[in-house]
């Protein structure tokens, strides 16, 4: 363990008398971190805390993914820490397998742990961490500044991200309260699963690169279904909502889902003419005013559309499985922090929650995340799409050909027709040829 009195001994000997002591340069940056890793880290020090396993009323553990009681007795695992976090001697702790056939989850009687306990990152590297990502910056700067790799940098974002979702804040529109609401479209990107496509397979053909760039907007017909429905919604006062609905364009069903138990009666709600909307707030007591979005009354959420779409720009492209956890750490910061630029309050924030919101996902369930409404593809629509979709794809080609055939051809036709008149000039010019040495006596008549 470092000796900090003799260190600062020293240092106040350098000060004071000015003698040079040897390795003053080494004393310096050993106080720096200390104070780096107390001082800047200090609301993850105060306030991490090992939390109490999930129970039933009965006093049973419960699955912390699933929430079930039925389980079966796995093996053991030593555990070296009481529920303070403190380092005790090593006992067995019964493990236990989740019996849900969607789950499957192994856990134990362990004190769950929060994102700064279950992270072998010291707290200084989550103070600076957390401070780079409300600055919106990149996994890339976030490693170099933090100085550490960029796999772990993005784990720690996809752990804040899962700390963020759990502590999501309530959206609730009163009566005579005005909202506003509109889907936006993001592309169903397979970003990141290239390597580990044995992971999650892709249930559809892949696509050419530069696809989704070929023209900017929501495509129809085969690409609707290419294209995620993400409902947002936004008050005056600046509550703000924002949920994956389907794939596709949106329907009755999900829009009731996410919006129905939202909006007290008397609300008003302001949307596009999408027919939708009639479905969702039918018999509801919600006043709904529907407007063309070309007369510039729904500004309000378009502002958040197009800052959210600057917010994703740096990131060069999120994986759908991935997107969110984008979503709601951006709906956090716009409506949980003080200002559009990082305060010290912000920062304390966010790390209080990093501290006290327990996770059970592992590293192994992050990279294997499930694809949002990937079963689609496995529906009788989905199948019949991916069939209707290879088809146009085989007649496109057919087309393709038979335009460069009939290309071909007519050039044929225009060669032909030069080579024909190729061939008369050249029969006149024969003619014209024996005339002209029958005159002048070269050649009999």
């Amino acid at each position: 363990m470092t000796d900090y009195t003799d260190i600062l001994r020293r240092i106040d000997r350098y000060f004071t008398e000015g003698v040079d002591a040897d390795g003053f340069d080494t004393d310096i940056d050993r106080i720096a971190l200390l104070l780096e890793d107390k001082v800047f880290g200090r609301i993850l020090h105060e306030e991490t805390e090992y939390l109490e396993p999930p129970r039933n009323p009965e006093g049973r553990p419960i699955c912390p993914v699933c929430g079930s009681i039925m389980y079966k007795h796995s093996s053991y695992s030593l555990y070296k820490k009481d529920f303070d976090g403190n380092k005790v001697a090593a006992h067995k702790v019964q493990r236990y397998r989740c019996t849900e056939e969607t789950c499957r989850h192994v856990f134990s009687e362990k004190p769950v742990k929060t994102a700064a306990t279950a992270s072998k990152a010291e707290k200084r590297v989550w103070h600076a961490f957390i401070k780079a990502e409300l600055q919106h910056a990149t996994v890339r700067q976030e490693a170099e500044l933090c100085g550490i790799s960029k796999t772990t940098a993005w784990h720690m974002r996809m752990r804040l991200h899962e700390v963020i979702k759990q502590n999501k804040l309530d959206f609730i529109v009163y009566p005579n309260e005005e909202c506003w609401i509109d889907e936006k479209y993001e592309y169903d990107s397979y970003s990141g699963n290239h390597k580990k496509i044995d992971l999650s397979s892709t249930v559809r053909d892949s696509y050419g690169r530069g696809r989704k760039h070929s023209g900017g907007k929501r495509e129809r017909g085969f690409g609707d279904a290419d294209n995620i429905c993400v409902v947002w919604a936004v008050t005056r006062g600046g509550k703000m909502m924002a949920e994956m609905c389907n794939r596709g364009s949106m329907r009755a069903e999900q829009g009731k889902s996410i919006l129905n138990d939202r909006f007290y009666p008397n609300a008003t709600v302001h949307t596009d003419q999408l027919a939708t909307y009639k479905g969702i707030f039918e018999n509801t007591g919600v006043d709904l005013v529907q407007t063309n979005a070309q007369d510039h009354k729904m500004n309000p959420v378009g502002t958040v559309h197009n800052n959210f779409k600057k917010y994703l720009q740096p990131f060069r492209g999120v994986a759908t499985r991935r997107l969110d956890g984008y979503i709601q750490f951006f709906v956090w910061m716009s409506q949980a922090l003080s200002s559009a630029r990082v305060m010290k309050g912000d920062v304390e924030t966010t790390e209080r929650l990093v501290a006290r919101t327990g996770i059970s996902n592992t590293y192994q369930d992050i990279d294997e995340a499930p694809i949002p409404f990937s079963t689609w593809w496995e529906t009788h629509a989905g199948v019949t799409m991916r069939w209707d979709k290879r088809i146009a794809e085989i007649e496109a080609k057919m087309k393709n050909l038979q335009r460069k055939i009939d290309h071909h051809y007519n050039n044929l036709d225009g060669l032909r027709r030069n080579i024909n008149k190729l061939a008369a000039k050249k029969v006149e010019l024969e003619a014209e040829k024996r005339v002209d040495l029958v005159e002048k006596g070269f050649a009999a008549a």
